[in-house]
């Protein structure tokens, strides 16, 4: 019974041996990844402010003064004066909090999300990611 298994094993190495693979010559050196090298962050930012009692939507850009998408608009509740929250690729932070406890991660609210959509949608001049 072990006959059988010990020669399929032999066949399975000489099947193995029979090409040659391409080994790095030192195996402990690292290449930089050329996607991670290449990468770029979106020119502009989009950020939900808390005014007074609303919120105003804006998009950052270096280069570009900065533009009012919504002037008006509802506040998640738990949002307090001076806090933001910035659209982070697919998702939200909340900043500018008096506690670093407040600067966290959240949910997107639904009117920056859809903000960032129609500045790209109507033409806009293209972000860089």
């Amino acid at each position: 019974m072990a006959r059988p298994v010990l020669s399929a094993l032999a066949l399975a190495l000489a099947a193995a041996c029979g090409e040659p693979r391409d080994v790095p010559s030192d195996p402990l050196k690292v290449e930089p990844a050329t996607s991670l090298s290449s990468t770029t962050r979106p020119r502009a930012r989009y950020v939900m402010t808390r005014t007074s009692e609303r919120c105003v939507i804006e998009r950052f850009e270096e280069d570009a003064p900065r533009e009012t998408l919504v002037p008006d608009v509802a506040c998640p509740k738990d949002l307090e004066v001076g806090e933001r929250i910035r659209l982070i690729g697919m998702t939200c932070a909340r900043e500018g909090g008096a506690t670093r406890e407040r600067n966290v991660p959240v949910v997107c609210p639904p009117t920056l999300t859809r903000a960032e959509r129609d500045r790209r949608e109507t033409g806009g001049p293209p972000d860089a990611g």
